[in-house]
């Protein structure tokens, strides 16, 4: 437990105190306990509940507060897998380079579940994607705009070639005859 008052009043000497449940050896190790406490809260509650639009516990029961903690760590759990196995299989062993010989945190570049997301929807929130009967393709929404003969005064984005062109090269590019 952190005190920051005492009856009612802060301490003129300034400073925390900590009080813990358990003996204390060395103080320390109580400080660096407590400070994985942050970490918690703000790494896998806020991380995992809000992003993921998990909202609150349904009932005061125990299978209603485990279930949700299990679907927390699940839902964090999965796309961090999946970034870890796109990362090795990206720096899959060549004849030149080494075996990758376990995962790491390394792999993904300091780079956070949220952060994650947050470059994921600015890579593709220009994109769209179009089925036609069985087929389907992901496009700019600039050269959508071009195959459906709509005008457009700008391109969003700089990946896209500056001309264009007319829809029978957009889909030339893409290996489509029209």
């Amino acid at each position: 437990m952190l005190v920051r008052t005492w009856e009612n009043r802060e301490p003129k000497t300034g400073g925390t105190v900590y009080v813990p449940n358990a003996r204390v050896r060395d103080p320390f190790e109580v400080f660096d306990t407590y400070d994985w406490r942050s970490v918690i809260e703000n790494g896998i509650f806020k991380e995992g509940k809000h992003p993921w639009h998990l909202l609150h516990v349904p009932k005061r029961t125990e299978a209603a507060v485990v279930v949700p903690c299990h679907l927390t760590f699940l839902v964090m759990g999965l796309p961090t897998a999946f970034r870890f196995w796109q990362a090795q299989s990206a720096a899959a062993p060549s004849a030149q380079t080494k075996a990758v010989p376990s995962l790491s945190s390394a792999l993904l570049a300091g780079e956070g579940t949220a952060r994650w997301r947050k470059r994921l929807q600015e890579d593709n929130r220009d994109k769209v994607i179009v089925f036609l009967g069985l087929h389907d393709g992901i496009f700019f929404l600039a050269e959508c705009a071009v195959l459906t003969h709509l005008p457009i005064r700008f391109l969003p984005s700089p990946s896209l070639p500056s001309p264009l062109g007319t829809p029978q090269a957009v889909l030339h590019r893409f290996g489509i005859s029209p």
